[in-house]
């Protein structure tokens, strides 16, 4: 948060991932907030390379919400308030029922979604990232061992953190609705990625971002 604040510079945050880093020892990470660091990464760590997950937005967004609303560690709190408030400026009359639930509104949530993809893709060098889409990962393992050198083992995709579908926008919130927003925050994304519109349907072009 201060680093995204400004009150920590890129220098000394470049030290403390370092720092980290070394006292973790770790081969691997999978960590929502480092994708904010991914500029600091890039230059910190030249033989690092970037598993990129990424789902697209209507999928993404009705699995964030019901993330937030089942799972509320109080470490978290201060964390999520800062990251998607900084994106909230009011809830449009169409989805009142976000507001009664005390989330955040949809373009809060899909600013976030789409401003972290924008901040990997512009710090990553080509060769040295793989996008890979949710669904594709179960018959992706030996692309995935190819790329990060990971030979001689079998892996085996889990999906872990499984949860029930408590909250269903899409009967809530007018489809029409969450397409525009879709289309105004992630337009770009869902056409370099997915090929297709906001509404999920295909554009057989290729667009860069």
């Amino acid at each position: 948060m201060d680093y995204l604040s400004g009150r920590l510079s890129e220098t000394e945050c470049a030290k403390r991932l370092m720092a980290r880093d070394k006292r973790l020892n770790l081969e691997m990470e999978s960590s929502h907030p480092l994708g904010y660091f991914t500029p600091l990464l890039v230059s910190s760590f030249p033989d690092a390379k970037f598993l990129v997950t990424i789902r697209d937005p209507r999928s993404w967004i009705k699995s964030r919400i019901n993330f937030h609303l089942n799972k509320t560690p109080p470490e978290w709190k201060v964390y999520r308030d800062f990251i998607w408030a900084r994106h909230h400026t009011g809830f449009s009359k169409e989805e009142q029922y976000l507001e009664e639930l005390g989330l955040f509104s949809l373009e809060a949530y899909l600013k976030q979604y789409a401003e972290q993809y924008r901040i990997i893709f512009d710090a990553v060098p080509e060769e040295r990232l793989m996008v890979l889409k949710t669904s594709d990962i179960s018959e992706s393992v030996d692309r995935i061992s190819d790329f990060v050198g990971y030979e001689g083992k079998a892996l085996a995709p889990v999906h872990t953190n499984k949860l029930a579908d408590s909250v269903k926008i899409h009967e809530k919130i007018p489809p029409e609705f969450i397409d525009a927003k879709v289309e105004e925050c992630c337009g770009w994304l869902m056409k370099r990625i997915f090929n297709m519109d906001a509404k999920g349907e295909a554009i057989y072009r290729q667009i860069s971002h």
